[in-house]
This record gives C-alpha cells, structure tokens and sequence, in this order.
C-alpha cells in the first residue's frame, strides 16, 4: 500500500517538531563549560569507596533525579524531573578547580526521574544534571569514582528550583 502524501508530510512535520524539541538537550559545544550556570548538586548515596586509592574496575552510576519542594522534602513526596539530561565527562583540573574534560557519555531521566549511564572504564567524573528549559529547576553537577561497586548504591539527586 503506497504512502499519501499527506501522510508523508505529517510524518516529515513530527520529526521536524522532535528535533526542534529537543535541540535544548544537545551536548555543550566543543571549547564551552560544561558546568558553567550548574551548581553542586545535593547528592546522597551509601556507595562504599574504593578498597584503596585506586579504582578497581569499569562501573556505572544509577539513581533517581528529584526537585527540591519545601514540605515535600523526603524521598516519597518530593518532585521526579522527567526528561533531564543526565552527562557523565571524565574529571579534570584547571588551576586547582574540577571542570568537565572530554563527554563519555549521556542519558534522558524517564518519568520517573531514573537515570543509569552505561559502564564506564575506572576513573573520576564530573555528572551534569540538566532538567528540560521549562523545568522550574535549577541544573547542578557532581563528581563521582567510576569502580566496579560503583553502581551497586543508587544516587538521589536533589535540584534546587531556579
């Protein structure tokens, strides 16, 4: 069965409107901050550290993105930022001050704020939280030791309104 062309049109429109829609999600461009306008994210997890210094094997960072709510403070009541894009870069300095390097990766939170980067190889990172533009949510960052255990305790993200 050949397709209208009317058909043909509403489907190149919907995927003219999705791209148009989530051009605010695309990476920082080559040579900007990533974390400029991102503040440190609240961060709680029960992840143990490495046995010693040194990372031990590849893993992965999962938890679930939250929006701080005044009266709605604990993890059952408080807001769930769907849609926030989660990055993971690998952690570097400049003049004694932690800045993203190189993107090794990125996700989108579901409806339910869940997020899980894919395994990553042993090393520090710099984690960007960006909830969509429309959010009433402030984005934030944090850093974190990539290891083998390093999935096994989900982070809970608290992002502070704008």
């Amino acid at each position: 069965m050949p397709i209208k062309r009317s058909s043909l049109a509403l489907i190149f429109i919907a995927v003219a409107i999705a791209a148009v829609a989530c051009s605010d999600r695309e990476p920082a461009a080559p040579g900007s901050n990533p974390l400029a306008g991102l503040t440190a994210a609240t961060r709680g997890d029960t992840a143990p550290a490495p046995p010693d210094s040194t990372p031990r094997g590849a893993g992965y960072f999962v938890g679930t993105l939250y929006g701080y709510e005044p009266g709605r403070d604990t993890l059952e009541t408080a807001v769930k930022i769907e849609g926030a894009r989660v990055t993971a870069f690998v952690r570097a300095e400049a003049s004694g001050e932690v800045v993203a390097g190189r993107q090794v990766a990125a996700v989108l939170t579901d409806a339910q704020g869940f997020f899980r980067l894919p395994t990553l190889p042993a090393g520090e990172y710099v984690v960007t939280f960006v909830p969509p533009s429309t959010s009433p949510y402030r984005g934030g960052w944090t850093t974190a030791q990539a290891w083998q255990q390093s999935g096994d305790s989900p982070w809970f993200i608290m992002l502070s309104r704008k």
